[in-house]
């Protein structure tokens, strides 16, 4: 084991190495709230065969000066991925265990207390099943009254004396723990025809967000691939991607070893592998929040329908997006996903919906037409433009709604004359533009539209103070 400390430039203050068994490594380090020293969080084996293995608690000084070790375990095979500091001063060590020389082993989790005294080590596995565990965020407490423990269940003949390859069946397997680490229940996800497991789980809004990998079982090669899993609160399906890049002849194997949330974003450590070679690469996975990355693209589309006197409800078709949000041209917006909306009253609406997955964003407008009695209508014209009030006193507002090939020039307002009084320039294909009528004379005005150096629209106002 070593440990290693950086200066906030990346370089060393110092390096330390520490010599506790024939194999052996560091798997987390913690800071101690007390003193300021190092918590080492690792295993070690003894054993020159290295079938047995330990997971020891040690403790080094802020120079890395070795202070003391601790050890847990049983007789023969234990392995701790991290250690969690509890709210009551308490930790936990997700891992797994074996109780005999088959190597089979069982998920296990270890608590100890604030001066690493064992409280209890408790063990979860089922009869003729492979229980894995995931990796270094397998574990969340919920507020230390309850955790919840992600790994997989993989199914093999008893007869064969050697853990399950590829090729038996696997599934992602979370379990609900009390306060004791008792099983209170459990869930596997059965992805037939694929073999798949959980490594990580992390608390995200209304549900949670797992990771770990999937191997479609019809691959004769059984290249596993980065499989990112959203549920709701209660573990009901919302999304899953799975993400891999062995198609295009990169890579055949990729696994997401770690992960972390920063600025809406999910990002996956990990490594992966050529099986034509004979070294392996590091990589970074950065997904937005729905599981989305740089190929990603949204594409906006919407349906409404009318229900109820003035209301329509939409419907949101768009098929890949992570965050969307509505507006409805009456000074409104929503962020459902499928809202109910009430006007106040008849007319024209310019509809907007914006969706976004990962850094692409994409807008969809549509014109509708709410109409007595109770009845909307889309305008389906590929220009179309609302003038109103009319007449008017005041403010004539001139919204504009034209497909974009029209590439819109100018509105143009002449009075009975026809002399020109006003003039929009470099007017965009939807908008609304507002011509003030406070100063002009009371009278019959005319306007026209143009575009593509044409007249695509025109009509008249009245202004009547």
């Amino acid at each position: 084991s070593y440990l290693l400390k950086l200066d906030s430039t990346g370089h060393q203050i110092w390096f330390n190495r520490y010599d506790l068994g024939v194999r052996d490594g560091v798997q987390q380090v913690l800071i101690d709230t007390l003193d300021g020293n190092y918590i080492l969080m690792g295993c070690y084996s003894e054993d020159t065969s290295l079938v047995t293995s330990q997971i020891y608690i040690a403790k080094v000084d802020t120079e890395g000066q070795f202070l003391w070790i601790k050890n847990y375990g049983n007789l023969y095979y234990d392995y701790g991925y991290s250690i969690q500091r509890l709210n009551d001063g308490n930790y936990l060590v997700p891992g797994y265990m074996t109780l005999d020389t088959n190597g089979v082993p069982d998920l296990a989790l270890l608590k100890l207390d604030s001066a690493f005294n064992q409280i209890w080590y408790k063990r979860y596995g089922h009869p003729n099943i492979v229980d894995e565990p995931g990796k270094k965020h397998s574990l969340i407490s919920l507020g230390d009254t309850a955790f919840i423990f992600v790994g997989a269940q993989r199914f093999h003949d008893p007869a064969n004396e050697v853990p399950p390859n590829w090729g038996d069946i696997c599934r992602g397997y979370v379990l609900w723990l009390n306060a004791n680490g008792d099983s209170v229940t459990s869930k596997k996800f059965d992805r037939t025809p694929y073999v798949d497991g959980f490594y990580n789980i992390e608390k995200l809004n209304n549900g949670y967000i797992l990771e770990g990998y999937s191997i479609d079982a019809t691959d004769t090669q059984h290249n596993p691939r980065i499989w990112l899993k959203c549920v709701d609160e209660n573990f009901n399906d919302k999304w899953e991607r799975v993400i891999g890049h062995y198609n295009d002849g990169r890579f055949e194997h990729e696994y997401g070893e770690d992960w972390a949330f920063a600025n809406n974003k999910i990002i996956v450590a990990g490594y992966a592998f050529h099986q034509a070679i004979t070294h392996t690469d590091a990589f970074l996975l950065v997904t937005d929040t729905c599981g989305y990355y740089d190929i990603d693209t949204t594409h906006t589309q919407f349906i409404y329908t009318q229900t109820g006197n003035n209301q329509i409800t939409f419907t949101n078709t768009t098929i890949k997006l992570c965050s969307w949000q509505w507006y409805f041209s009456d000074g409104d917006s929503s962020f459902a996903l499928n809202p109910t909306h009430q006007f106040a009253d008849t007319g024209d609406y310019l509809i907007t919906l914006i969706t976004r997955a990962a850094d692409f964003t994409d807008t969809a407008r549509v014109w509708i037409h709410i109409s007595a009695p109770n009845a909307v209508q889309e305008v389906t014209s590929s220009s179309f433009i609302s003038v109103f009030p009319n007449p008017a006193s005041d403010n004539i507002n001139f919204k504009i709604y034209l497909s974009p090939e029209q590439c819109v020039a100018e509105i143009k307002i002449y009075n009975a004359q026809g002399a020109l009084v006003h003039r929009f320039t470099a007017i965009e294909t939807w908008g609304n533009y507002q011509w003030g009528v406070k100063d002009i004379a009371n009278g019959l005005y005319f306007y026209d539209v143009t575009g593509n150096q044409s007249i695509i629209a025109k009509g008249k106002v009245v202004v009547q103070h």
